[in-house]
């Protein structure tokens, strides 16, 4: 997918280049909570599609990833979600990671209910209770403890037992229960 990047300067910022279709705007300033919008961009736009991204300011959250045995965890990735973001892409790409003692600092998180969320290749996700955050005061001390991941290894194969060349296969969870 496309990512281009500039400073707006105090009358915005203009992307040439930008493909048709879906869209996501992000802005991040030292300070303020990252904010996107999602915009449509028109098959053969000639004129700007005008996108407007306001900033909130926004307060320090900080805390350790640690493994299943308590071990910190470096290299994880550090993102706080919004729980008022349906689609949950507020923290998608606006995280940080952990250092080698497994701590964390996300500079500015807007104020609201978030959970924060860590990953790391080693390990199965994990995902913080809600946190309150008022955009002022600075939340420490979060602890995000990433369990062991089970390995799925398998074949993806037509009905008659044939395999499926270059089939697509994604894992998620799920809340129904399975059959």
């Amino acid at each position: 997918s496309p990512r281009l990047g500039g400073v707006a300067g105090g009358t915005g910022a203009a992307f040439r280049g930008v493909p048709e279709g879906p869209m996501r705007a992000v802005a991040n300033a030292a300070g303020f909570a990252p904010a996107y919008q999602l915009v449509e961009v028109p098959a053969g736009a000639t004129a700007p599609v005008r996108v407007r991204i306001a900033l909130s300011r926004g307060a320090a959250v900080s805390g350790r990833v640690v493994d299943e045995a308590g071990k910190p965890v470096k290299n994880a990735s550090v993102s706080a979600l919004s729980t008022a973001d349906l689609l949950q892409l507020s923290g998608a790409g606006d995280g940080v990671f952990t250092d080698g003692a497994g701590r964390f600092v996300l500079p500015a998180v807007a104020a609201g209910t978030c959970r924060l969320r860590a990953s790391h290749p080693d390990h199965a996700p994990a995902t913080s209770a809600p946190i309150g955050v008022d955009g002022v005061t600075a939340v420490k001390d979060v602890e995000l403890r990433l369990l062991a991941g089970a390995t799925l290894a398998g074949k993806v194969v037509e009905r008659g037992g044939v395999a499926v060349a270059f089939a697509t296969v994604r894992v998620a969870p799920t809340t129904e229960a399975a059959d």
